[in-house]
């Protein structure tokens, strides 16, 4: 059995296994049902489906698009007196036998193979490059001991936080995580939305996502040319931010209050310039899916918020701001919230215009 053959057809294999499973991830994120803790890992169960299945094929007993193996045929025994002479010359007409010469692949089955081994080469290189700029960034970070006093109670254990000079708020380190803040935006958040970014990160590394978001990149690296892999690793992405929005969400008096605090930073971070590729997991990794989160809180606001009575006193409403805290456990009347949803919404659509797309 030829290997390149070999290779081809696993690959062939993997593709079509790759389609069935993206439209299994379109349908769970269509399926409202399902809170986005569940989603995420039901679509990191689909990943790993697509990229695991297609070695079973090498299992004994399993059923197969592989090749079947070729018979081998009888090697030609050469009798006495046959072939080249010991004086006569075995090398090709205009090749000297003092000279390497490189062949050039005859097949275009070849020409696949050697370009998906060169791919896999470049986008290794670029993962080493993210693991060393990421130990770059985490070696040049300032502790932070005023910002790790305010979260002792929800900090893992073992687990610093350091300002630096990255681009985004961002959870690093599988063996010791450490969360990196922007210096600028330590400085010029709020202190309730800076701490709802940090609860954000913290959400990353109780759930394991660190780990995980290193065996997508290296599987993604691996079978960098398949489009569906990609979309699948995209909606798990957004699935994920989306589960760690909701646990941050969870220490705040309403839903809509953390989408404040993302808001204020995704605004923030438009003047930190072009996310690079860090070896890491953020808050803003795909600006371009902040849409999709804001509508996902507005939408879990909704459903907890219980439904009030009408109003009769005829009393004039309060006109409607953008989204605030509301103090003492104290929630904005319905109508305010529902334009205050409209603004988020609005602020939503032009940050995910301006964002720039990874």
């Amino acid at each position: 059995m030829n290997i390149v053959e070999m290779v081809l057809a696993f690959a062939v294999r993997h593709l079509l296994s790759s389609i069935v499973l993206f439209g299994i991830a379109v349908w769970l994120m269509r399926l409202r049902t399902l809170g986005a803790e569940r989603r995420s890992w039901l679509l990191l169960a689909v990943f790993a489906l697509a990229v695991a299945l297609p070695f079973a094929s090498f299992l004994p007993d399993w059923a197969t698009t592989l090749p079947a193996p070729v018979a081998e045929s009888e090697p030609i025994v050469v009798l006495p007196g046959e072939g080249a002479r010991v004086d006569e010359a075995v090398y090709e007409a205009g090749q000297r036998p003092d000279m390497m010469y490189l062949e050039i692949p005859r097949s275009f089955s070849t020409v696949l193979v050697l370009a998906w081994g060169l791919g896999l080469l470049w986008q290794w290189m670029r993962l080493f490059e993210g693991w060393r700029e990421t130990r770059r960034l985490r070696r040049v970070a300032q502790p932070a001991p005023r910002l790790e006093a305010t979260l002792v109670d929800v900090l893992p254990r073992n687990t610093r936080i350091g300002t630096t000079v990255a681009d985004g708020p961002m959870a690093v380190g599988l063996f010791r995580p450490a969360i990196l803040v922007p210096r600028g935006l330590a400085e010029s958040l709020a202190p309730d939305a800076l701490r709802d970014v940090l609860r954000h990160e913290i959400a990353h590394i109780r759930r394991g996502d660190l780990w995980s978001a290193a065996a997508l990149r290296g599987a993604l690296a691996l079978f960098w040319w398949n489009p569906f892999l990609r979309a699948i690793n995209a909606r798990l992405e957004l699935a994920r931010e989306m589960a760690c929005d909701a646990r941050a969400a969870r220490d705040c008096d309403a839903p809509t209050d953390y989408a404040d605090s993302l808001l204020a930073s995704a605004e923030a971070m438009l003047n930190l310039g072009e996310q690079r590729e860090w070896l890491a997991v953020g808050m803003v990794a795909q600006r371009s899916s902040l849409e999709q989160r804001i509508d996902g809180l507005i939408r879990e606001d909704a459903s907890t918020r219980p439904r009030a009575a009408p109003r009769r006193d005829g009393a004039e409403r309060r006109p409607a701001g953008c989204l605030h805290r509301s103090g003492g456990g104290r929630r904005a009347p319905p109508g305010d919230a529902r334009r205050a949803h409209r603004r988020t919404r609005r602020t939503g659509h032009r940050l995910a215009r301006s964002c720039p797309r990874r």
